[in-house]
C-alpha cells in the first residue's frame, strides 16, 4: 500500500511538473518558422467562408494563441484558440461568437474584446482553463481597442471630449467611482482614425494604425515612445518591412517584444502577418524625431504707428529631440517674404517692428531641426487703428510717404483713423503736376516708370493742406 502511494504522489508531482513546463523553442507559435525583419503570413485555421483578422493574444507562457476569425463581409465574428499539451497543439477551439478586437492583460486571466456594434466594452475572467460568460465592462464609452498594462491603467480608443478625429487613444482615469477618458492627444492623434493600438506591458512603446501623409498605403503602423513628461513622442512610420500599399492594422507584440502580429489588408484575402520587431522598435527610439506643432500660434493685433512685438510661445513647437535644436524662419504663406516693417529674429522666434498701414498679414512659420526636417504652421497679423483716437483729433504729422527715398513704389498714409478721405496731387521740381487721385486712409503709388529725382506730394483734406517731398532713385 505504501508503495502504492508513493507511485500515486509521484504520478501526481510529475503531472505538476510536466504541465509547468515551458514550451519547447521549436513549439513557440504553432511550431512555424519565425520570420526575420521580413513580414510572413502567420498560418491560422478558420472555417469554411472564414479568415482570420484582427488582432491576436498569446498566453503569457505561450501555450495558448487566441485570434478571430470573420465572414468577408465582416458581419460575422468568432474567437477561436489553440492550447498546446501533451507536446502538440491542438485544433482550434470556438471560444465566443459576435465579439472581435481582443486583447489578454498581462497576466492572461482576461480576455477584452468589443461587439459588432463599435460601442461596448466586455471582458472574460478565466478560471482555471476555462473562461467565463462574457460580461460587460465600461459601459458608458465607445470602446474599440483595449489595452491593460501591468500598471494597471487602461488604454482604449474611443471619443473623447475635444476628439480629434473619427476615434482617439485615450487613457481611462479611475478617481473612487468616478471614471473619465482622456484622449491622448497630439501627436499620437490626429484627424485620422486612431482605432487600432496596441500598448506594451510597460508603456514604454505604442504602436497604432492611421493614415497619415507620407504614409506608404490606406493605414500604416506607426510607433510612438513614452517620454519622462507621461506624454508620447510624434510618431513614426514602422516602414516598408512591416506596412504595405493597402491597410495595416491590429497590431499585437508579444510579451519579450520579439515579434509584432498585424493584418494586413482590410477585405478578403486578409492575412494574418507577424515579422521580427525587436531591434525596428529599439532603433526607431534614437533615429531622428520630426518637429511637429503641438499648440498652434494664436492670430494678433498690432495699431498703426506703435510698435508691435511678438514671440512665439515655447509650447508651440515641439521637437522630442530636444527644442533646443530648433531654429525658425518665418515669410507670408504665399511665400512672399514679411512687408519691410516687419522683422524677424530666426533664432529668438521673435516679430518686432512699427506697422505704417492698415492691413491683415497671413504668416507662416517653420521650425527647422538639426535633420533638416521641418514643421509649420499659420497665423494672422491684423493692423487696425487705435480705438481711442477721434477724428477731430487728426494730426497733420499723421501724413507719411514710405518708402522714402523709392526706386518705384511710394505709400501714403493719413494715419490711424478709419474712413478718410484725402486728395493728392503729385509735382516734379518744375511745378508740373504728374498725378492726381483720391484715395481713403492709405494709397500706394507706382513710380517706376517715372524720371528719377525729387518729388512733392500735396495732400488735401478738408481745409488742410500737407506737403511732402519724397526722392525716387
Amino acid at each position: 500500500m505504501k508503495n502504492l502511494a508513493l507511485t500515486s504522489t509521484l504520478l501526481f508531482l510529475f503531472g505538476i511538473i510536466a504541465t509547468s513546463q515551458p514550451i519547447p523553442q521549436d513549439s513557440l507559435y504553432l511550431g512555424q518558422i519565425p520570420p526575420g525583419n521580413v513580414r510572413k503570413i502567420f498560418n491560422l485555421a478558420a472555417d469554411p467562408g472564414y479568415y482570420a483578422v484582427e488582432k491576436i493574444a498569446i498566453s503569457p507562457d505561450g501555450k495558448e494563441i487566441y485570434y478571430e476569425e470573420t465572414n468577408s463581409s465582416w458581419t460575422t465574428y468568432k474567437f477561436k484558440y489553440y492550447r498546446y499539451s501533451n507536446n502538440n497543439w491542438n485544433a482550434p477551439v470556438n471560444l465566443f461568437t459576435g465579439f472581435y478586437c481582443l486583447s489578454m492583460s498581462p497576466d492572461g486571466n482576461h480576455l477584452y474584446f468589443e461587439n459588432n456594434n463599435y460601442k461596448d466594452s466586455w471582458v472574460s475572467e478565466k478560471q482555471g482553463t476555462t473562461w467565463n460568460p462574457p460580461v460587460r465592462f465600461l459601459i458608458p464609452f465607445s470602446v474599440h481597442s483595449l489595452d491593460v498594462t501591468n500598471a494597471g491603467n487602461y488604454y482604449l480608443s474611443s471619443f473623447p471630449a475635444g476628439c480629434l478625429g473619427q476615434r482617439d487613444i485615450c487613457k481611462l482615469i479611475i478617481e473612487n467611482s468616478d471614471t473619465t477618458l482622456v484622449g491622448l492627444g497630439l501627436p499620437v492623434n490626429s484627424s485620422a482614425n486612431e482605432g487600432d493600438f496596441f500598448i506594451s506591458n510597460d508603456e514604454s512603446f505604442m504602436i497604432f494604425m492611421s493614415n497619415r501623409s507620407g504614409g506608404l498605403g490606406m493605414t500604416d503602423l506607426y510607433i510612438s515612445y513614452k517620454k519622462s513628461n507621461d506624454t508620447w513622442t510624434n510618431p513614426k512610420n514602422l516602414g516598408t518591412s512591416v506596412n504595405t500599399s493597402t491597410d495595416d492594422f491590429g497590431p499585437y507584440v508579444t510579451a519579450d517584444n520579439k515579434y509584432l502580429f498585424y493584418e494586413s489588408g482590410y477585405s478578403s484575402p486578409s492575412s494574418i502577418c507577424w515579422v521580427r520587431a525587436d531591434q525596428l522598435i529599439d532603433s526607431l527610439r534614437y533615429t531622428n524625431f520630426v518637429p511637429y506643432v503641438k499648440n498652434p500660434i494664436p492670430d494678433q493685433t498690432a495699431v498703426i504707428w506703435q510698435p508691435f512685438n511678438f514671440t512665439i510661445p515655447d509650447s508651440t513647437f515641439i521637437d522630442d529631440d530636444g527644442n533646443g535644436t530648433l531654429t525658425y524662419t518665418a515669410k507670408l504663406t504665399n511665400g512672399n517674404p514679411l512687408p519691410a516693417w516687419l522683422t524677424f529674429n530666426t533664432l529668438a522666434g521673435t516679430f518686432t517692428g512699427t506697422p505704417m498701414v492698415i492691413e491683415t498679414l497671413n504668416v507662416r512659420v517653420t521650425a527647422t531641426d538639426t535633420a533638416g526636417e521641418t514643421a509649420s504652421t499659420n497665423f494672422k497679423i491684423t493692423v487696425n487703428y487705435p480705438v481711442s483716437i477721434d477724428p477731430i483729433n487728426w494730426q497733420p504729422e499723421w501724413v507719411r510717404i514710405f518708402s522714402n527715398p523709392t526706386s518705384g513704389l511710394i505709400n501714403i498714409s493719413l494715419g490711424p483713423l478709419p474712413g478718410i478721405t484725402a486728395k493728392v496731387e503729385i509735382s516734379n521740381l518744375e511745378g508740373e503736376v504728374i498725378l492726381k487721385t483720391t484715395f481713403s486712409n492709405s494709397t500706394g503709388l507706382d513710380f517706376s516708370n517715372k524720371p528719377k529725382g525729387i518729388y512733392f506730394a500735396k495732400v488735401s483734406l478738408d481745409d488742410r493742406i500737407i506737403i511732402r517731398k519724397f526722392c525716387v532713385e
